[in-house]
């Protein structure tokens, strides 16, 4: 610079602290020498720079991200630890671990592998479905709380998602399906667990021996819907199954549903008597035996009509 183009105020960007040199420094010094036509001064150092580096928070973990309600995973604090240049140059950090949300042995576990303050990894055991955070904070040790600056510090979170073993349970969505005559329509209500789930559940509607064509998907629904509507075409009972699948398991859970239809009565082929007869229309007579089919009535009533006249019941 010349004394016409020297600024009031000088300024240097530094990409790194002297820490990161080989060998480290513990500060830069700037040298300032001034030059007329008389003479030169001799160099003489202006304040020193000291510089910290920040550190980087890092975890890894043995597990994938998505775990199985009842697993352990270990996470490892792999920060990069960067300078802080306070009185020489500190490499050291120290870690402090926060799990959240929950409570210490009701939601989670959590073992500390190392001082609580400054355990290098956690073993963290998850007892209930849900998400969760993993913090890290880290530190330069020799940089106390009242002087921690922004580049003296780093926090990074981990989010785990843990999953349920299913429990597949539906509900009917009718205040009484069980009184419905076919064909009828009834919908189901998923209520199973993993509804809510922070990872993907499939469910399976089956009905095992079910004639085909006897129950079908209504409403735009199919096997893989959530909340199904089924078509009943024919009176019976039948097996409605629920399959939930994730990654952690696989569970079946059957309900029996009965369709009711009106009743029907076969009677016996033709006969020719001569003269009077008195004839039973019982379970006694096989000339006569009525076959009754109730498709699930429970409240039966008979009523017979006999053409022409002529006849009389005793």
């Amino acid at each position: 610079f010349t004394q016409q183009t020297l600024p009031d105020t000088l300024f240097k960007t530094f990409t790194r602290s002297p820490c990161s040199n080989n060998p480290p420094l513990s500060f830069y010094s700037l040298i300032a020498t001034i030059i007329n036509p008389c003479a030169t001064t001799p160099p003489f150092p202006l304040p020193a720079a000291t510089i910290s580096d920040k550190p980087t928070a890092r975890i890894s973990q043995n597990t994938d991200t998505i775990v199985c309600r009842g697993a352990t995973t270990v996470f490892t604090n792999t920060s990069l630890p960067g300078a802080a240049n306070i009185s020489g140059c500190d490499t050291n950090l120290l870690k402090s671990w926060l799990v959240s949300p929950g409570v210490n042995g009701i939601d989670w576990t959590i073992t500390f592998n190392g001082p609580p303050t400054n355990a290098n990894s956690i073993n963290v055991t998850f007892l209930r479905a849900g998400v969760y955070n993993i913090r890290l904070a880290v530190r330069h040790s020799a940089v106390s709380l009242s002087q921690l600056a922004p580049c003296n510090r780093d926090t990074i979170i981990r989010t785990i998602c843990v999953v349920p073993i299913p429990t597949p349970l539906f509900s009917f969505r009718q205040v009484s399906p069980l009184s419905r005559c076919a064909p009828t329509i009834v919908s189901i209500q998923n209520n199973s667990n993993t509804l809510t789930s922070c990872d993907t559940t499939r469910y399976t509607w089956t009905f095992p021996g079910a004639p085909g064509g006897t129950v079908l998907f209504d409403s735009a629904t199919n096997t893989n819907s959530i909340n199904p509507v089924l078509r009943f075409t024919q009176p019976g009972t039948y097996t409605i199954r629920l399959t939930a699948a994730n990654r952690c398991s696989t569970v079946v859970r059957d309900t029996t549903i009965l369709i009711k239809g009106p009743p029907t009565v076969l009677l016996p082929t033709d006969r020719i008597y001569c003269d009077s007869q008195t004839l039973a229309f019982t379970n006694a007579n096989a000339n006569h035996r009525p076959t009754y089919t109730f498709n699930g009535g429970d409240s039966i009533r008979y009523r017979w009509f006999i053409s022409p006249t002529g006849f009389t019941f005793i």
